[in-house]
């Protein structure tokens, strides 16, 4: 009997779940500063043709997004109660449990003898790390049926923290940086969520895990807004879309990828890499055609500090 009550999780429905909207006021105005994505000189490309590419969760470059830190188990006489909830939630789960306890009151398992309920007790306890990891994949797996993710930072101003930026997303200073408006931020299309940085990881409270779909899908999307404190210096925001409101073409190297559409008026600037060559310079002067309040500026060192100054190209 011991681990054969594992939840079906294909069998749950997800046609009344919706993402979570962001735990800001209704206009994200008054909440979100300009936003910049630092990127390779592709982004050129993709603004020529007024998109931007989106991602999966799960193709996230950080090993320890989604990561979980394991919480208190429960007790015996909690793990009955739990046993109890999730036979109530997940009907299937009951009729596996009537399948092998035909005597069983599955609707008020209290009645049952001692025995039986200590024996589910303890297969609960043994078996909450394996639910909870397949309703983790199973709700991440729907986040990447449902909706894409593009990563935006807070500017960074005379910081030199904006070196390691422009190093590691910016292709190693060759990119460029985007400003996204407040037009961009305000388009009902998406919704935007800043990441919350945190010394350890989230808990998983074994003695309350999300049962119900919705509140895993809370769950996790606590869990996705979080990251370790050595991150905090990005100052990330993230972009979340529905699948409905995207597009999916070829990138500038004929792969197929998923983009938004964007408006003239949602990118106000350009920030060029130090390391930019000439023709990603000339590409980013053409875009002002396309987005007639774009401005262009380049990176250069600073002279008297680690940092780096911008000059605008006029």
């Amino acid at each position: 009997m011991r681990g054969a009550c594992v939840v079906s999780l294909k069998r749950l429905t997800e046609t009344d779940v919706t993402f979570p909207a962001v735990t800001v006021s209704k206009s994200p105005l008054a909440f979100f500063p300009m936003l910049v994505r630092y990127s390779g000189h592709y982004t050129l490309n993709d603004l020529e043709m007024g998109r931007l590419a989106v991602s999966k969760v799960t193709s996230f470059n950080d090993p320890f997004e989604l990561h979980l830190m394991p919480g208190e188990q429960a007790t015996l006489d909690e793990a009955v109660m739990l046993m109890q909830r999730m036979m109530d939630v997940h009907k299937e789960y009951a009729a596996l449990v009537k399948q092998h306890y035909p005597t069983i009151d599955v609707t008020d398992i209290n009645n049952s003898p001692r025995e039986i309920r200590e024996e589910l007790a303890f297969m609960y306890i043994e078996r909450t790390p394996a639910v909870t990891e397949r309703i983790k994949k199973y709700v991440v797996a729907m986040f990447d049926r449902k909706g894409r993710v593009i990563c935006f930072a807070k500017p960074l101003p005379r910081s030199p923290l904006e070196i390691p930026m422009w190093g590691y997303y910016g292709d190693g200073h060759k990119g460029v940086r985007i400003h996204a408006s407040q037009y961009f931020l305000a388009d009902k299309r998406f919704r935007w969520r800043q990441i919350q940085y945190r010394e350890s990881p989230p808990k998983l409270d074994y003695k309350q895990p999300p049962i119900r779909l919705r509140e895993a899908v809370t769950f996790y999307q606590m869990v996705l807004d979080s990251k370790s404190t050595a991150w905090a210096h990005e100052g990330e925001t993230r972009l979340s879309v529905a699948v409905r409101h995207i597009v999916t073409e070829a990138d500038s190297k004929g792969v197929p990828r998923d983009f938004i559409r964007i408006k003239p008026e949602y990118i106000t600037r350009i920030d060029l890499g130090m390391r930019c060559d000439d023709a990603t310079v000339n590409h980013a002067e053409r875009l002002k055609g396309k987005y007639p309040h774009l401005e262009i500026y380049a990176a250069e060192k600073s002279e008297d500090t680690y940092g780096i100054r911008y000059i605008e190209l006029r």
